[in-house]
């Protein structure tokens, strides 16, 4: 009686130790799948992030003058804005 007690109790510890590999695989599936999905949304988030950048950068060096050196845009000299600005101050801007 008690062999047969043991026996059976060593069963429901195999059987238990399977079933706690199986959820602990399951759990690891399911935090693979979700950091995946976590990766492909902030892969699309630097996607447009990047294109916003590249847009913006773009503008930024038109407005601080850098077209002023070679390959970098239009010839329009600073210095325009700058008088234009201290003839606003005094009152003789453009209309």
């Amino acid at each position: 009686m008690l062999t047969e007690n043991l026996a059976t109790l060593q069963r429901d510890i195999n059987s238990l130790g399977d079933h706690a590999g199986y959820v602990s695989a399951e759990i690891t599936f399911l935090l693979d799948a979700f950091l995946g999905q976590i990766n492909i949304e902030q892969n699309q988030i630097f996607k447009v992030l990047a294109v916003f950048s590249a847009a913006l950068l773009r503008i930024l060096v038109r407005r601080r003058g850098m077209q002023r050196h070679p390959g970098l845009g239009d010839s329009a000299a600073p210095e325009r804005g700058f008088n234009l600005l201290c003839s606003r101050r005094r009152g003789r801007g453009l209309r």
